[in-house]
């Protein structure tokens, strides 16, 4: 699926590339012509003028042309391209001076001439003969006798068509280039854009299958047990009750279950509300742990607290101490009967630190790197007896960075573990 859909941006991606690519030529190209034929133009009203000076100054449409070798049109081609090229129609509407010899291109410029005659302006054309493009200018003008005339500059547009061929060319091919490197860039970027979807995808698909398989394992032993009493029909409720506190039992490990999963689900959703305020979190840890102390005597684990006084956070209370609860009941779960359990409170200028330290089992270093992933167990049969799903820390870890506080893990296997969580004080 994910193959599928990065061949698509990708492709998607170089077709934008490409229509750029052609819409920034044409534009390079369009920009570059307009300003050759204002080049051009300026240069042929120029010519003009000066012409127009000459023959006001005689009084006459006849010039003398000066050295015209290289200026003259023979057929279709031209001594020099660059040149600027001119004809003069007198009041008769016939030549007076001229610098060509085609006949095809007098007889176009003599069209245009006629125009000019009639609404004795100035146009700039763009003329055709003999194969060949023309930029040219016509205008009107009138001697100082009062006979009107018109003159007409041109010039061969061959030599600003092959720049812009070539300009063309040129940028089609850099750009070809450059969209061969870009197609490559995007296919990397868009590889790298959809990496994150592809990992929360694939996270949601083993949440949902390790869910299933959370929830079919009590659903299993209530149906078991619910098997057994269904063949016990006769007996009473007090002789069955070991198979009733089993169903009990299950029922809790999935009420919590369920619980967490709604809060991961709000959690991924940033549907969960949480409230804001001053909390006592000395108050709070001592109240969390006289809750939970009857938890560790049953395992004969030593449990001891030692909190310091009035240590204000500011925080929801209901996450702070469901992340104490978390800490210490995990550090009941994994420490074995007869261990010991320290909870500790203490504090510097700016932070609390809560630290929740066990003997037990410990933390191996590999799975030091994983304990906060959902549904992930250092021991799992321990876990699974003592009612663990393994989402606990994640939920803690999320509550953590809520708070915008820290959490360090210090555990060597065998020896114990010690988790200790930053939290930015609050003065009253």
């Amino acid at each position: 699926m994910f193959k599928k859909l990065h061949l698509k941006l990708t492709f998607t991606n170089a077709l934008i590339l490409i229509c750029f690519l052609f819409m920034f030529s044409y534009s390079i190209v369009g920009i570059s012509s307009m300003a050759l034929d204002r080049t051009s133009e300026n240069s042929l009203r120029q010519r003009s003028l000066q012409l127009i000076s000459l023959s006001k100054s005689l009084d006459s449409f006849e010039l003398v042309v000066i050295d015209d070798r290289n200026s003259r049109v023979d057929g279709n081609i031209l001594g020099n391209v660059m040149d600027i090229h001119h004809v003069i129609w007198n009041n008769n509407k016939k030549l007076s001076t001229l610098n060509i010899v085609d006949g095809e291109l007098i007889n176009v410029l003599f069209d245009k001439a006629l125009n000019t005659f009639k609404n004795k302006d100035e146009q700039f054309k763009i003329i055709k003969a003999n194969g060949l493009s023309y930029r040219m200018y016509s205008q009107y003008y009138e001697l100082p006798s009062g006979r009107g005339g018109v003159i007409q500059i041109f010039q061969s547009r061959e030599v600003d068509n092959y720049i812009l061929n070539q300009l063309f060319v040129v940028i089609m091919i850099i750009g070809s280039v450059s969209i061969g490197i870009l197609i490559f860039i995007s296919s990397y970027l868009a590889k790298k854009s959809l990496e994150p979807v592809r990992l929360s995808y694939e996270r949601q698909k083993e949440f949902i299958a390790d869910a299933s398989h959370e929830l079919r394992t009590p659903l299993t032993i209530m149906r078991t047990n619910l098997d057994l009493l269904s063949m016990k029909e006769n007996e009473t409720i007090i002789e069955n009750k070991k198979w009733f506190d089993n169903i009990y039992s299950e029922t809790e490990t999935m009420a919590k279950l369920v619980h967490n999963l709604l809060t991961l689900a709000q959690v991924d959703n940033n549907q969960v509300n949480t409230r804001s305020e001053i909390v006592d979190l000395s108050v709070l840890t001592q109240k969390t742990c006289d809750k939970l102390v009857l938890m560790a005597s049953e395992k004969d684990i030593s449990f001891k607290s030692i909190i310091a006084d009035n240590v204000m956070v500011k925080g929801d209370v209901n996450r702070l101490e469901q992340l104490i609860v978390i800490l210490i009941d995990n550090a009941i779960k994994y420490t074995t009967t007869g261990g010991e359990i320290l909870v500790s409170l203490m504090t510097t200028p700016e932070k609390a630190y809560l630290s929740v330290k066990d003997n037990g089992v410990g933390i191996s270093n590999e799975d030091r790197e994983k304990i906060f992933e959902r549904f992930y167990r250092v021991d799992k049969v321990r876990s699974r007896e003592q009612g663990g799903v393994g989402l606990g820390l994640n939920i803690a870890k999320w509550i953590i960075a809520d708070h915008k506080g820290t959490i360090e893990i210090k555990s060597k296997l065998g020896k114990g573990s010690e988790f200790i969580v930053g939290l930015n004080k609050k003065n009253r």
